[in-house]
């Protein structure tokens, strides 16, 4: 019997991706999670589900910041752009771009380097500035670890 039949649970078109998440700060904070991905998803759609995955912690981000002047997400500000406008976010206006735009907007609001030609350089260069790309995901090829 094939450990992927349907009578385990588990569909062959899916896997269960380890997530880890590294928190800034004096000492690494490893906050491992997982996520399903669907096997035929292309990487724009992993980087979207994912995205979708994690928004709440920039919901928070921006609570925080609104209420406190500080967060125990991230130490900077944030400030990234409506896609649309330009027009920088707040609490009130990111709660309405995650309630009413599609996720493909949604994601363009904090990854705005990526849609620009400036991409290839910033990546080659590895300049990951925290407000044109708040997290990096890498996807790398482990099955011959263990």
């Amino acid at each position: 019997m094939n450990k992927f039949d349907s009578n385990y649970g588990i569909d062959p078109d899916w896997m269960m991706v380890p997530i880890h998440i590294f928190k800034e700060g004096d000492g690494l904070l490893n906050l491992p999670r997982f996520i399903w991905l669907k096997k035929s998803w292309k990487l724009t759609e992993v980087h979207h589900q994912f995205f979708d995955y994690i928004k709440d912690l920039f919901t928070k981000w921006y609570e925080e910041f609104t209420k406190d002047g500080k967060s125990n997400k991230c130490r900077q500000n944030p400030n990234f752009k409506h896609p649309d406008t330009g027009a920088v976010l707040d609490a009130p206006s990111l709660a309405e771009l995650f309630e009413k735009e599609p996720i493909e907007k949604q994601f363009k609001a904090f990854f705005p380097i990526l849609f620009t030609n400036e991409a290839k350089q910033a990546l080659q260069a590895r300049n990951f500035e925290i407000d044109f790309m708040p997290y990096q995901l890498k996807v790398e090829n482990n099955s011959g670890y263990g």
